[in-house]
């Protein structure tokens, strides 16, 4: 009676999990999942069960990945949606479309430092020191006080084979952790 309604889509998927027809619970799982009619929290909250359902089982992983590519396309003024679709990109192992993906989040929501943060993990092979560098330093003028963003600083510089420099940021790095950890010590 109500085939596109997705709180009848999920309830089949659960019912059909219950009595262990795999199959059918995915078919109906996947028709929740990208079902329009959910917000976007919604459905997320679902992608990210039902790709923590699929385990290893590289199909289900790749059904995901290609749910959570229709939900990032349906929200693309979501950055939310974007940064978790990088987070499943770079779950499955295709780190260099993570990285894009963070990038699209990051445009449309500067101020979130995890995103900053999976980003510039994206950038610390050699070959992208420059744009580890230039990436650290833009999230540095957001969140001048993280110790991580100026050990990744520290990162490309040592990859681009600018001692000094990377030395500088490695430290500043090691001086803000340390502060940090005394501070909680003072708090015991």
């Amino acid at each position: 009676m109500f085939p596109e309604d997705p709180v009848v889509q999920f309830s089949l998927a659960q019912y059909y999990r219950m009595n262990q027809d795999s199959v059918k619970s995915d078919e109906f799982a996947r028709k929740a999942v990208s079902n329009k009619a959910l917000d976007a929290e919604t459905q997320l909250e679902l992608l990210v069960g039902y790709f923590r359902d699929a385990g290893d089982d590289s199909v289900k992983r790749n059904e995901s990945l290609i749910l959570a590519a229709d939900i990032a396309k349906q929200n693309a003024a979501n950055a939310r949606v974007q940064a978790v679709y990088g987070d499943i990109l770079s779950i499955v192992g295709k780190r260099p479309e993570a990285t894009e993906q963070y990038k699209k989040a990051l445009e449309l929501e500067p101020s979130s430092f995890l995103t900053w943060q999976n980003m510039l993990f994206g950038y610390t092979e050699k070959q992208y020191a420059d744009s580890l560098i230039s990436n650290s330093e833009r999230a540095l003028r957001l969140f001048p006080n993280q110790a991580l963003l100026h050990y990744l600083n520290g990162i490309g510089h040592l990859n681009k084979k600018s001692y000094p420099s990377a030395i500088k940021s490695v430290n500043r790095a090691i001086e803000m952790q340390h502060k940090e950890i005394l501070s909680q010590k003072a708090e015991l």
